[in-house]
């Protein structure tokens, strides 16, 4: 690669590098912009992260057609749980499920073996404990069937959406994001 591909390399995952200093300084920025792009670069990661309404870019209320496009391939069907409530995964990426409602997405599920990581780190295997320091307010409620388990919940600030994390055993076994009503079905589309 040559010096100016580095630079716009540079440019593109930096700002400052973006500026026209490159050229009158020269070889010391770009030795700045070389050790800062590593930084840039991660930071894209928590776009990768599930939000209230988001993983990377799927997004609540996108219909199916959408959600195949936009993951890439071919999406695998759960059986119906409900007549228009079904769960669809991306084969080779075990531990997400994308439940659709009336053909739409409404709910985010991650579980074993999955390691994606909810906004601010929560994730399965995360303690009880280190979930409440990392949501401060998250609001605890009993779990629906098992006296060991809770749920950890997380409204956005318009309370359309949510986040639930689901406790056994002081540990996160699951947790999912979407609207805040489904968010609450405690045995997938029930």
């Amino acid at each position: 690669m040559t010096v100016q591909g580095v630079a716009r390399y540079l440019k593109a995952v930096h700002p400052v590098c973006a500026t026209g200093w490159m050229h009158g300084y020269g070889v010391v920025l770009l030795l700045i912009c070389v050790a800062m792009a590593p930084t840039r670069v991660l930071a894209a990661d928590n776009g990768q992260r599930v939000q209230f309404a988001s993983y990377g870019n799927v997004r609540i209320g996108m219909d199916r057609r959408t959600l195949q496009e936009v993951l890439g391939g071919h999406l695998e069907d759960d059986p119906p749980q409900e007549a228009d409530c079904r769960y669809v995964s991306r084969p080779g990426h075990d531990g997400v499920g994308y439940m659709l409602i009336h053909g739409k997405v409404a709910r985010i599920d991650v579980f074993k073996p999955s390691t994606v990581e909810a906004f601010s780190g929560g994730r399965v295997g995360m303690s009880q404990a280190a979930m409440l320091h990392r949501y401060p307010g998250i609001q605890v409620t009993p779990h629906f069937y098992d006296e060991s388990g809770v749920y950890l919940t997380v409204l956005s600030k318009d309370k359309r959406y949510g986040i639930r994390f689901e406790v056994i055993d002081g540990k996160v076994a699951r947790y999912y994001a979407g609207r805040a009503d489904v968010i609450e079905y405690v045995e997938g589309c029930l």
